[in-house]
């Protein structure tokens, strides 16, 4: 049988808006102390410009400086007084102004910093005092309101509670509706989050829908560096999580190959450092996607490549204490259980679990599946009472995270789980474990689809394992039906050879 993927494939929710343009402000000069590590001097020029802006009672425009500030601060000392002088930058605006146009600005900006600190929790807190502010402007619009619903929708998925970022990202939708002038990259990011949500709730046709929405939305766009090659990288990069999904292996690594592309390129373009910022992060998430997919293929050692480059990469760019750091941590973990190196894949595992158990709730997600593959292996090393401890918490974390939603990981998650209990006497927790997911999927996706195949074919093995050898039969026959039928091969996009690989499993369940 083919398994889902078992390797957290990142959707990209990338299109935080701040409804002010970077360029409006000499920023540029900054840019390039910056990249030339001229820590000093960009501090010192930050510092008159911001002075320079305030005695001219420009507060709004002050706010640009906030992310340099924090990034430069964090270089030349550390992360918790780059924070710091945030803070006091925000404080001291706060008792030089009370225009709302201006706070609001401020604190998406230090919400913008927190995203880059790697907690979106805080990035939530000052993203809803921002939206507060919003609602107090004399001549606030649907867009300004949607650009924070925005936000709070991108944050909200960073933390893996994807029914608020939808809930956030709706919100945004109607009130940029409301404002007959929204511009249209708006519309292009809010559908791109969409799409990425639907998809986390495995809800593929409607990821498709809102995906093409905003693929069409890109069209209409000006071609400038972020919408010749980070957005359509953004969307490449998703599409090619749908053709995995879809049993499109050559689509999904050939939209991942042109996301890389995009991405290097636009790290040569004249952009602002915040940009290549967000980019080469973008860029080593996508790596690992990259990775992911050749996972799926069974390619492990090409796998383990690009981790480990990706690995490297972060902790130069990115600095070992960010979260992009215990990712992927968690994810080579994860190659060296599939490369049954357990002693390095037990390194990498602890050290991730301990890194996001030390986040306070960050990132909840991530650490469901760190603590799946942590099961793994224990049942490896036959210790089934620990085994049992690492599948119950992960799946407890997972629902933690998802509520309602079941994703394409969860699934894959439920596949091993389900067997792991059926194989060890847990009866009635695995057939309502599978039989759960089976449900969700048929009721969310609609019939005959890859992800139904899966879980009934999953359905007939716990049956099988449990000694119900008639129920056992029946499911793995209407899996043998799905794989047959007409339509499932138009839905899915498989040929015959494709059809013909998937059978082995029902047909040995079935005889």
């Amino acid at each position: 049988m083919k398994l889902l993927a078992s390797l957290i494939c990142t959707l990209l929710f990338w299109g935080i808006g701040y409804s002010q343009d970077p360029n409006s402000v000499p920023l540029k000069a900054l840019d390039s102390l910056i990249s030339a590590h001229e820590l000093p001097q960009a501090k010192q020029l930050l510092d008159k410009q911001v002075s320079d802006l305030y005695s001219q009672g420009d507060f709004y425009n002050a706010t640009s400086y906030i992310y340099y500030l924090g990034r430069i601060i964090s270089k030349m000392k550390d992360k918790e007084q780059g924070e710091t002088a945030v803070l006091d930058f925000g404080k001291t605006m706060e008792s030089k102004t009370t225009d709302p146009k201006a706070l609001r600005q401020l604190h998406l900006e230090i919400a913008s910093f927190y995203e880059y600190l790697g907690n979106p929790k805080k990035s939530i807190e000052h993203d809803l005092i921002a939206l507060d502010y919003t609602q107090k402007m004399p001549d606030k619009t649907g867009e300004l309101l949607g650009l924070v619903y925005s936000n709070l929708g991108v944050y909200s998925s960073y933390t893996g509670d994807y029914q608020q970022a939808a809930s956030y990202q709706k919100k945004a939708l109607e009130a940029y509706d409301s404002y007959e002038k929204t511009d249209k990259s708006n519309y292009y990011m809010v559908y791109n989050s969409l799409g990425a949500t639907m998809w986390y709730a495995s809800k593929i046709d409607s990821a498709l829908v809102y995906y093409q929405l905003a693929e069409k939305s890109l069209g209409e766009l000006e071609p400038t560096p972020k919408n010749k090659y980070y957005r359509p990288a953004i969307l490449n990069n998703n599409m090619a999580i749908i053709f995995s999904i879809q049993g499109d292996a050559n689509g999904a690594l050939n939209a991942m190959k042109k996301t890389v592309t995009l991405l290097n390129q636009y790290q040569k373009e004249d952009i602002s450092q915040s940009n290549k910022d967000s980019g080469r992060q973008f860029l080593l998430q996508a790596i690992d996607n990259y990775a992911g997919m050749y996972k799926d293929m069974g390619d492990f050692q090409k796998s383990k490549e690009l981790l480990l480059y990706a690995y490297e990469q972060k902790k130069k760019y990115l600095g070992n204490d960010s979260p992009e750091v215990l990712k992927s941590k968690s994810l080579i973990g994860q190659i060296n259980v599939s490369l049954k190196e357990f002693g390095q894949a037990k390194k990498f595992l602890d050290e991730a679990i301990a890194g996001f158990e030390a986040d306070q709730g960050n990132f909840t997600y991530w650490l469901a599946d760190a603590y799946r593959y942590k099961a793994t292996l224990y049942e490896e090393a036959n210790d089934i009472a620990a085994a049992k401890i690492c599948y119950d918490k992960s799946s407890a974390l997972y629902k933690q995270t998802l509520g309602e939603y079941y994703d394409e990981i969860y699934l894959d998650f439920v596949v091993f789980a389900s067997r792991f209990y059926a194989k060890h006497g847990y009866e009635d927790q695995a057939l309502s474990m599978a039989k759960e997911a089976h449900d969700y999927i048929v009721e969310n996706q609609g019939g005959k689809t890859l992800l139904e195949y899966y879980q009934t074919l999953n359905l007939a093995e716990i049956e099988y394992e449990l000694g119900n050898y008639p129920e056992a039969v029946k499911q793995s026959e209407l899996a043998l039906d799905l794989l047959n039928d007409s339509i499932f091969k138009q839905n899915n996009g498989l040929g015959k050879i494709q059809v013909e690989a998937q059978k082995p499993m029902a047909i040995n369940i079935k005889t």
